[in-house]
């Protein structure tokens, strides 16, 4: 089964208005109602993130999330842990980032990838790789 990781600072979180970009956020709801399982993998450290969670309520969407307390992107020792994290092969990944460096990064592991520009072009390459 395909899993989805979703970065969170530029894809579901906009740290200039420091809030959620609601039309990710209503996609990640679409997307937890159609049983897909999604992860978030992030840089934020585990404290920050929970202080996000606490004042935005985000992570309940999430499988799981894994962070930036151990390795950071685009350190290759952070997605090596990817499938540990989520139990699945990188094959079955699909990684979304507005970081076309992390996105190849993932790619190189066999990882598919989507740089994230805007929810249009998202919804649309993401549904492409779920077929």
């Amino acid at each position: 089964m395909k899993v989805i990781l979703f970065d969170f600072v530029n894809v579901l979180y906009d740290p200039i208005r420091k809030e959620l970009n609601e039309d990710v956020l209503a996609y990640v709801r679409e997307l937890k109602e159609r049983g897909l399982p999604l992860f978030l993998f992030t840089n934020v450290p585990s404290e920050k993130l929970i202080l996000y969670d606490k004042k935005l309520d985000f992570l309940r969407y999430f499988t799981k999330a894994t962070n930036g307390d151990l390795y950071v992107k685009p350190d290759v020792r952070a997605y090596e842990c990817l499938e540990a994290f989520t139990g699945e092969k990188f094959e079955e990944m699909i990684y979304i980032d507005d970081s076309f460096e992390n996105v190849e990064i993932g790619k190189m592991l066999g990882i598919k990838g989507i740089q994230f520009v805007n929810i249009k072009s998202l919804k649309k390459e993401l549904e492409k790789l779920l077929i």
